[in-house]
């Protein structure tokens, strides 16, 4: 017998009941997903490595003191500082190495845009955006989308951080501390509530940026992040979020929002570092996946 589904509450029944959380992702957990209709899908792979690249290779390795050979080396070695460094800060500078420059498919990155309630901007979450060539608004800019990546160690300290703050203005033992901590942290952090407050303010920068240039051409907004996990030294991680505007005026006027809205599922690939060589290319290819 399958058990009927309850119906969707709408955007402001969850504001009236959970005011604080909405407004604050770091408190986002699972059920709140669930209530707004989100769930993230489960993983794919991409491709290892095609047999061209191999011969490819070869050839390189070949050619000993080769300009183009060096050059292939130098970005092994920045795969691999991404995949094995326990450094944040070393990953973040690795990956801008492989994707930003004036050869490279992103034009520029900087610090991730806030994520917008109500009109307002309320948090900015510890990520790096990567801008690709072409503008924002222009629908099919490249196939690349706008990008963030972030570390997940990071989301993680901003949680403590937070919680921490919350404990000491209310001067509650330390109990209280871990309990709270344990209530809103994932049971897997790939189904992370706050990857979705990211990728909703990389879809929300897109639609100001379309607004500012007078766009009113109706198409998604692609939002895509890139995760690396410390526990692991095998995956970068490709989330991936198409929402269209509807979406996005749910969080800008949650009073309106009266009635249920079903979001599309967030897309995750997992791209294996190795084989270092042909990483740059794989990840690249992951976005028209």
């Amino acid at each position: 017998m399958t058990i009927p589904t309850l119906p969707l509450p709408p955007l402001n029944q969850i504001v009236g009941l959970h005011r604080k959380a909405v407004k604050c992702p770091l408190l986002w957990t699972a059920e709140h997903l669930d209530w707004l209709g989100c769930r993230f899908d489960d993983f794919t792979t991409t491709a290892v490595l095609p047999d061209a690249a191999l011969s490819d290779h070869a050839n390189l390795s070949n050619k000993g003191k080769d300009s183009h050979a060096i050059k292939h080396h130098g970005i092994q070695k920045e795969v691999e500082r991404l995949a094995v460094s326990s450094s944040p800060e070393m990953k973040s500078f690795s990956i801008k190495k492989l994707l930003v420059g004036d050869k490279l498919p992103f034009r520029r990155s900087c610090a991730g845009p806030e994520f917008f309630y109500a009109g307002r901007p309320v948090h900015r979450p510890p990520y790096v955006i990567f801008y690709p060539r072409g503008r924002l608004y222009e629908p099919n800019n490249q196939g690349l989308p706008l990008t963030g990546y972030i570390h997940y160690s990071e989301i993680k300290r901003q949680r403590r951080k937070y919680n921490r703050r919350q404990n000491r203005s209310c001067s509650a033992p330390d109990y209280k501390f871990w309990d709270r901590l344990s209530r809103i942290t994932p049971v897997k952090w790939s189904q992370d509530p706050y990857l979705f407050c990211i990728l909703l303010s990389i879809a929300q920068r897109q639609s100001r940026s379309k607004r500012w240039h007078h766009q009113h051409l109706e198409s998604p907004y692609r939002a895509c992040l890139l995760v690396t996990n410390e526990s692991d030294c095998r995956f970068i991680y490709l989330f991936e979020l198409s929402v269209m505007s509807e979406h996005l005026k749910i969080f800008e006027r949650p009073d309106l929002a009266r009635t249920p809205t079903i979001w599309p599922t967030i897309k995750c690939i997992s791209i294996p570092f190795e084989p270092y060589f042909t990483f740059q290319s794989r990840i690249l290819a992951a976005f028209g996946d």
